[in-house]
């Protein structure tokens, strides 16, 4: 190659480092969930200060027309595979038409948080009338691939408890929430 004076040969293009390309995955990701995590606390914070649905018990839901299962939840999500745990916040708004077999749906807003993360992701639950009161609603969540992918779950909600299982992405575990205590409503 004849090298012309004062022009430098083109430098070789140099493969991403895997840091570099993990950095900007990870930026993206910050920013798609700090967007959903802003619509979840102004919504959280329009359900636990009245304006919107938090039924104090099933008998307040009943005299509001709500069901059961609707309004804000708060607990936590442990993990029995790797001990992790965390904060969960659940909004179920009202059932809607009718899905699966002609049952009734729900949307579920969840908010999970484990050490300085935290990820809001929703979704539609078909919910079953149980005998004696409440609802039970089974069922899979299918999240992005990166986030474990197909997520199996088993949920009971009562006017006072919701509780549940879930198994997937290579791990399983438990959540259980209640009703937001007032004190405490506006300050989750």
């Amino acid at each position: 190659m004849k090298r012309i004076p004062g022009k430098l040969p083109p430098a070789p293009a140099l493969p991403s480092p895997p840091l570099t390309r993990l950095a900007a995955r990870a930026a993206v990701l910050a920013v798609l969930l700090l967007a959903g995590c802003a619509g979840f606390e102004r919504d959280w914070k329009k359900a636990v200060t009245g304006s919107g649905l938090v039924p104090a018990a099933p008998g307040v839901a009943a005299a509001r027309g709500q069901e059961v299962h609707e309004g804000a939840w708060t607990g936590t999500w442990t993990s029995a595979g790797t001990g992790h745990a965390g904060k969960l916040r659940c909004l179920v708004d009202p059932a809607g038409a009718a899905g699966v077999e002609g049952r009734p749906e729900a949307a579920f807003t969840y908010h999970a948080t484990w050490a300085i993360f935290s990820g809001t992701f929703a979704t539609r639950q078909t919910v079953v009338q149980q005998p004696g009161g409440g609802v039970r609603s089974t069922g899979a969540w299918t999240l992005p691939k990166w986030a474990g992918g197909r997520y199996e779950y088993d949920i009971t909600i009562t006017g006072t408890r919701f509780s549940g299982t879930w198994r997937g992405g290579g791990d399983s575990g438990a959540f259980e929430m209640a009703r937001p205590e007032p004190a405490a409503r506006g300050s989750e």
